[in-house]
């Protein structure tokens, strides 16, 4: 399912999330399609994001039943 599928779907995600899933998908991008290494800040900063977006969804799956 993509996001197109799913018309209204994205702004219904708190905006921290959505803030968290770009700086994902910003340094994945640099990874794969620059061949740059990332530096250290930049993996924590990864690192931390994956760790929000997953507290999210554990609370989304919580509050579903």
């Amino acid at each position: 399912m993509t996001p197109r599928s799913l018309p209204g779907a994205w702004p219904r995600r708190p905006s921290s999330s959505r803030r968290y899933l770009n700086i994902l998908l910003n340094l994945k991008n640099k990874a794969a399609y620059t061949h740059q290494n990332l530096a250290a800040a930049e993996l924590t900063k990864m690192s931390r994001a994956a760790e929000h977006l997953l507290e999210a969804a554990k609370k989304a799956v919580a509050a579903r039943g």
